[in-house]
Parts: C-alpha cells; structure tokens; sequence
C-alpha cells in the first residue's frame, strides 16, 4: 500500500439528514473530509475524517460545541431547559 502525496479535492458535497425532535426541526450536515490517499494494485482508499454542522428552527443560548464533549456529554436535563 502507498501513500499518495500529490491529489486534488475537486469538490465537497454535505450529507443531509433532516429530523424532527419535539417539535424542532433539525438540518443535520456531514462534510467527508480527505485526509489520506492510499493506492494498492491499482486501487485506491481514502482515510476521512467527518465534520457535522447542525441548524434547527429554534436557535437558542447553549454551551458551544467541541469535538471533545460530543463524545461524553449527555445534555442538559430537561427539568434544566428553558423552553
């Protein structure tokens, strides 16, 4: 297996999920990030890393969000929400 050094990103299309969550309609985006291009017998793999972005309907004061937090934060309480 080789890695490629030299490759062109053309272009990036989001993923896009669309929910609904208690009434709050949610646009989810994931954007495949290259990191990595390997070749093998002709073929290639490609390493990636994922970046989400989410929109709702009703935006609203919260903790800012970071790759660490998404791992182990549960959310806030609901008795704590303000709605």
């Amino acid at each position: 297996m080789r890695l490629l050094s030299e490759y062109e990103v053309v272009s990036v299309s989001p993923g896009v999920i669309k929910s609904k969550v208690n009434g709050e309609s949610l646009s989810i985006r994931v954007f495949l990030v290259p990191l990595h291009v390997f070749e093998s017998d002709g073929k290639f793999s490609v390493q990636v890393t994922a970046v989400t972005a989410v929109d709702t309907d009703k935006p609203r004061f919260g903790e800012v969000c970071s790759p660490q937090k998404t791992t182990g934060h549960n959310g806030v309480p609901r008795s704590q929400s303000k709605s």
